[in-house]
């Protein structure tokens, strides 16, 4: 469904967020996300160390229930 909208998986571009509207997965609210390994409930991943370049305050955790952050679409 998300592909069917023009959206990128939120780990596309890896940590580049010179920009983001066009780095990463293009969407500003998203922070940076560098991987694709499935993450177990309960667990937390930080990826990359640029999210203050989207305008967050710190850095933030990997968005482990975004829709576009699954790689097979199962979780």
């Amino acid at each position: 469904m998300g592909h069917f909208l023009g959206l990128y998986h939120t780990f596309e571009g890896g940590c580049t967020n010179n920009d983001c509207a066009i780095d990463g997965d293009g969407i500003c609210d998203t922070p940076p996300d560098n991987s694709t390994a499935w993450i177990s409930c309960g667990n937390t991943q930080n990826s990359c160390t640029t999210d203050a370049n989207s305008g967050f305050a710190t850095d933030q955790n990997d968005l482990l229930a975004d829709y576009m952050d699954m790689v097979t679409g199962i979780v």
